[in-house]
């Protein structure tokens, strides 16, 4: 399996081994041909298969290790059942949710309604997030990306990064 990360006693986290963009090609019958190196880094993860879903975030899908999945499915069901936003979120980050593992060609098939949800052409990106990858049309990463030209990350994002250090200072009083 992919690395574990304990950030509490409670929850871990199954890290990917592969942190690279991959550029993949999707045929007709929407697979997903999986390259080498990701299979190569993740053997153990691809031998559990993953789910794929919609992004709440972005118009693409996020491939999470099945692991990685129950934990987060196990973080979820502890939500008050009898709360309305409680069920709306359950409800919108649970739509379309399937499972997939890889065929004996190392592709994975994305369900057609996955691929219209993310929009998704003959070409995408695997982007890695640490604990799941997300599945981006080429076309709209890239133009994602030009969109975001000249940010300052520091600026833009200083929340996010004073997390991060919060992150690391839990890690390392472990």
């Amino acid at each position: 399996m992919g690395k574990k990360y304990y950030f509490s006693k409670k929850i871990h986290v199954d890290m990917f081994y592969s942190f690279e963009t991959f550029n993949c090609k999707m045929d007709n019958k929407f697979r997903i041909l999986v390259p080498t190196k990701f299979r190569k880094d993740n053997e153990e993860l691809i031998r559990e298969g993953f789910i794929v879903k919609r992004s709440l975030s972005f118009t693409c899908l996020e491939l999470y290790p099945f692991s990685e999945w129950k934990h987060i499915m196990e973080m979820i069901c502890k939500l008050n059942p009898f709360d309305k936003r409680s069920t709306e979120f359950k409800l919108l980050y649970t739509a379309g949710v399937k499972s997939v593992e890889l065929d004996a060609s190392n592709r994975i098939l994305i369900p057609k309604e996955l691929v219209t949800a993310g929009s998704l052409s003959k070409e995408v990106y695997l982007i890695p997030m640490g604990t799941f990858y997300q599945i981006w049309d080429k076309d709209l990463y890239e133009k994602h990306l030009a969109g975001n030209q000249g940010v300052n990350l520091n600026d833009e994002f200083e929340d996010v990064i004073g997390q991060l250090g919060e992150i690391n200072n839990t890690i390392n009083n472990k």
